[in-house]
């Protein structure tokens, strides 16, 4: 037997057992541990405000206990996060492990992060070689043969994606049929704007460029470059005419009242104190928050609520996009650490069914127990202080420093079972169940001389859409001098699917 062989098979069983999630409760956790040593590790992330991070958290001292490693965590604002991150580290400054970065691609092979794989094998890194053992398509994640991120990955996930929400009495009180297509859902929203004129039925979040990430899909095209599944290829949405068909329902309900005059400004928190309070009526997103919008309709509009409709058909075109069951975040490691084994193990440490259950469930007896099933449960008892908060599930996991805005790099979605109402069950079922859906397709490889074209390109791209888009939804242009945006930008579009579709075939021969 050849000693690849050996290693796959190792890996294999290493992975069957993460099937098992309960914990024997003579588990000897010495296995667990990295060092003895006084060592610090900086670890680097966002702090997002749905969930600001709580450094005393119970999860981040069991970390402690049982690996040996003591963490000193640097939690910055998501609104500052990009910008600040980029500082840190074009100028070298002092972290080890940062969470959620954006610059790989670009920083790759500058020495800036540690090559990961240098360390994924069986003895250093079992469980994350176990995970990229099975998941293929992980492979897309090297440049130039070195992995400079450990993506975020799913023990277990609950499938949706973006799709819409909509005020069910108000839809009933139009006597209207649920919309089938985009146009019948304009009629539905504008019958709800005449009847009740102070609303504004669309909300947005998060600026301009958010319409298109979540629209853009379903009304069959893509947000800047993307997969194409019926041409087979990657295509660069804004140059398609359902990009132009899609930016004139924007234009035509912002004119029509339908889109929120604020749609390009609106912060999240805004979003969704106005969707809760009857402002705005429908919303293309994620549509979970739809449980948290009912809990506050509920205690001052006796009545009202949210439900899903199935995602409108663009012609004879019905599709959206699931969220990817592996998150695909990245974590990357500070090329320049002193302690690359140590954080190599420690993020491995993250992945294992310990530190799976650890991160997304907290403390045995305390925050969760097993139930006869060996399946951890968050305990009744220790979520009702929260469920009086705004977002009870996000309260519970911020003490904690729970699930993928805490310390999990490893998701299990049950976390948020005794959160889930049984509509919101319903609605889980209902959006695995639509066959509609797309599988969303991982970006393949690129060489580090590709990454850093595309950085350039897509840079180039992106300023003269940001600059064009609200002229046209506020009407200051019509819809019809899209045509002159395309030409500006077609030959970066084209060559930036080039290099897409180039990588993609390498990673097939």
């Amino acid at each position: 037997m050849t000693r690849k062989l050996v290693s796959l098979l190792l890996a294999l069983c290493m992975l069957a057992t993460l099937v098992c999630v309960g914990v024997a409760e003579d588990e000897d956790l010495s296995q667990y541990r990295i060092t003895d040593e006084d060592v610090t590790i900086i670890l680097v992330r966002s702090d997002n405000s749905n969930q600001p991070m709580q450094l005393d958290s119970p999860t981040i001292a069991k970390i402690q206990e049982i690996t040996g490693v003591k963490l000193e965590i640097q939690a910055i604002a998501g609104s500052d996060f990009t910008s600040k991150t980029e500082m840190i580290i074009s100028t070298n400054q002092p972290y080890d492990i940062m969470y959620d970065c954006y610059y790989v691609a670009k920083y790759a092979g500058q020495d800036a992060f540690l090559n990961i794989d240098t360390y994924l094998n069986e003895e250093d890194m079992p469980n994350l070689y176990a995970l990229f053992t099975e998941i293929s398509d992980l492979s897309k994640l090297y440049i130039d043969g070195a992995l400079y991120q450990i993506p975020v990955l799913s023990r277990e996930a609950y499938r949706m994606g973006r799709s819409p929400q909509i005020r069910q009495d108000l839809l009933a009180e139009t006597g209207m049929d649920a919309p089938a297509t985009w146009d019948e859902l304009y009629e539905v929203l504008l019958a709800i704007k005449e009847a009740h004129p102070e609303v504004y039925p669309i909300g947005n979040r998060n600026g301009t460029g958010n319409l298109f990430t979540c629209y853009a899909y379903p009304f069959g095209t893509g947000d800047g470059v993307y997969w194409e599944p019926e041409a087979g290829e990657y295509v660069y949405g804004p140059l398609s005419e359902e990009y132009m068909t899609l930016l004139q329902w924007l234009a035509d309900a912002y004119a029509d009242g339908i889109l929120d005059p604020d749609y390009a400004v609106a912060t999240s928190t805004q979003w969704q104190e106005r969707l809760a309070s009857g402002q705005n009526v429908f919303f293309y997103d994620n549509p979970t928050f739809a449980t948290n919008f009912n809990g506050a309709l509920a205690s001052t509009t006796p009545g009202a609520y949210f439900g899903p409709i199935e995602v409108p058909a663009s012609g004879d075109t019905q599709r959206g996009l699931y969220y990817s069951k592996h998150d695909m975040g990245a974590t990357v490691i500070n090329a320049n650490t002193q302690y690359p084994e140590i954080c190599c193990k420690l993020m491995d440490f993250l992945y294992s069914d310990y530190g799976c259950t650890l991160t997304n469930f907290g403390i045995e007896g305390e925050s969760f127990e097993y139930n006869a099933d060996g399946e951890p449960e968050i305990l009744a008892s220790a979520v009702e202080a929260y469920m009086t908060a705004s977002d009870p599930m996000r309260a519970f996991f911020g003490k904690y420093a729970l699930a993928k805005l805490g310390m999990a790099r490893y998701i299990d979605d049950r976390d948020q079972d005794k959160f889930v109402t049984e509509e919101a069950a319903n609605w889980y079922a209902t959006w695995g169940s639509w066959a509609f859906m797309d599988e969303p397709v991982l970006d393949p490889a690129f060489t580090t001389e590709e990454n850093e074209e595309l950085s350039k390109l897509k840079s180039e791209v992106n300023d003269v859409l940001s600059m064009s888009y609200d002229d046209f939804i506020m009407g200051n242009r019509p819809v019809e001098e899209w045509t002159q945006v395309q030409d500006q930008i077609r030959d970066s579009a084209l060559r930036i699917c080039e290099i897409y579709n180039a990588a993609a075939a390498r990673a097939v021969r």
